[in-house]
């Protein structure tokens, strides 16, 4: 670029769209890093939520496939004085349906997928 041919009125509308730019990218990955920190945050909750059980069985599943709902079928008290496990159906967009159980691991202060199930039917 001649920097003798650069004039003033090509140099505003450039450094506007550049200026632009420049805040929807930061904005867009504000916003994923964001949504990150939640997803991980999801598996240190006090309980189970649904985006806990999104967080831990979508990688489990065929990478076109997705969660379409997710009912809690119930809590089971732990021994020993742990948190309870909870148990979860989850049902994908290709038809199928899972049991998923949930568990605290004390250690890595966490939950973790226990037990993860395709369930059959008639």
């Amino acid at each position: 670029m001649d920097i003798e041919h650069f004039k003033h009125r090509h140099f505003r509308p450039s450094l506007i769209v550049s200026l632009i730019l420049s805040i929807l990218i930061v904005i867009l990955a504000s916003t994923l890093g964001r949504s990150t920190l939640n997803l991980k945050g999801a598996v240190t909750l006090d309980e189970p939520k649904e985006i806990t059980v999104i967080a831990l069985v979508e990688p489990k599943l065929q990478e076109d496939v997705h969660i379409s709902d997710i009912r809690f079928l119930r809590r089971e008290e732990a021994s020993n004085g742990q948190k309870a496990i909870y148990a979860y159906h989850v049902q994908t967009n290709d038809g199928n349906d899972y049991f998923a159980k949930l568990k605290f691991d004390p250690s890595s202060a966490t939950w973790t997928l226990d037990q993860f199930e395709k369930l059959y039917g008639n």
